[in-house]
């Protein structure tokens, strides 16, 4: 908590002073921030907020789960699923073509250091990867096939159902 602060008074400050890249990293911010507050207007935020949660805990939860039936990882508890799945997540974020490639590194990469062989921390990141991008084509189509039949398309916020 205390870091945050530091790093956002910092941030702040910088962007003031020197403009460039701590400018857009405090845009960045500022629009993040707009973007958490932007649930607020929607009819109903805690239904969203609930969807949210539920949704990243399926992913989550989905990799927990394949934890069991695959050998090498059947040692590993939820902690070590999320941290997998965190680091994972950075790997979608990599601006690579879906992620591939980039999601495998780094969810090996979380493995290894958990002390799994880094072959097998391989092929369990692989296992992983495809359901990870088919519920997100699956789910993102049906998202937008929903969203598409709002009636006002000009302003989605304040006629989102969610």
């Amino acid at each position: 908590g205390v870091l945050s602060l530091a790093f956002l008074f910092v941030t702040q400050r910088l962007a003031k002073r020197k403009g460039g890249v701590f400018a857009k990293v405090w845009d960045l911010i500022i629009a993040l921030w707009e973007g958490i507050l932007s649930v607020k207007k929607l009819k109903r935020p805690f239904l969203f907020v609930a969807l949210t949660l539920l949704i990243w805990s399926s992913y989550v939860l989905m990799q927990y789960l394949v934890f069991f039936a695959y050998p090498p990882a059947s040692k590993f508890g939820f902690d070590v699923a999320l941290i997998v799945f965190i680091f994972s997540s950075f790997g979608i974020i990599v601006p690579t073509p879906g992620g591939i490639g980039s999601f495998q590194f780094f969810a090996q990469t979380a493995l290894v250091i958990y002390g799994m062989a880094s072959a097998s921390a391989l092929f369990f990141a692989n296992i992983m990867f495809w359901p990870f991008v088919i519920s997100n084509i699956v789910f993102g189509t049906i998202g937008f096939l929903i969203l598409s039949n709002t009636p006002d398309k000009s302003n989605p916020i304040e006629n989102a159902e969610v």
